[in-house]
């Protein structure tokens, strides 16, 4: 098991785990919280908020109890240490399975850089095949939606492309909207952008 922080906000109970976000290290994670909960006596806590960060940072702002302070200020958002956060309501038994196919991409974390500019030159690859030319994309220029429920972590990105080459303030212009979106699947264990396809929207 990882280093752990925890911290308590009324009827939430925030758990921070620093280690290497691997599909056993999740399912180890949940299981453990799954023993300690059906051991312990119901607590008043409902909502239990998990967040996985970069193990480097274990120890760096806080020690083994986050203070309540951390959570009412912009200190509380973990910003590019996050890399997987996981949110639900206690009811009966946890299932641990279905619980595994709801863990949240943090798009914003730090080792998803890599990954978003390994998805651009998948995208722009496809384009090149599958798209009338000419085509002129931006590694810069992606957007994202909310993770998916998954098997494992998934989050859809796109990717939008133009018939000329234009600077960031010419794509803010009227007239200058993109011509579409190269669209795919990024999966967060496998990193492979799969499932690209094009969409007049994204």
């Amino acid at each position: 098991m990882g280093d752990i922080s925890v911290g308590v906000i009324d009827q939430a109970a925030y758990i921070q785990v620093f280690g290497e976000p691997t599909p056993t290290f999740r399912r180890q994670t949940l299981e453990m919280l799954k023993s300690v909960l059906e051991t312990k006596p119901r607590r008043a806590q409902t909502s239990i908020f998990i967040e996985m960060l970069e193990p480097a940072e274990f120890h760096m702002r806080y020690q083994d109890i986050i203070p309540r302070s951390h959570w009412q200020t912009d200190a509380g958002i973990q910003g590019q240490q996050m890399i997987l956060s996981l949110n639900f309501e206690l009811g009966g038994s946890m299932n641990v399975p279905e619980l595994m196919r709801h863990w949240v991409i943090n798009t914003g974390a730090k080792r998803l850089f890599q990954a978003q500019d390994d998805a651009y030159q998948t995208a722009y690859t496809w384009a090149q095949k599958n798209l009338p030319k000419p085509i002129f994309m931006s590694a810069g220029d992606y957007s994202s939606t909310e993770s998916m429920e998954n098997d494992e972590p998934a989050i859809e990105l796109g990717f939008p492309y133009y018939d000329k080459d234009l600077t960031v303030e010419e794509k803010l212009q009227d007239g200058n909207e993109a011509k579409g979106y190269v669209v795919g699947i990024y999966y967060f264990d496998r990193k492979v952008f799969s499932k690209l396809r094009k969409k007049a929207e994204f």
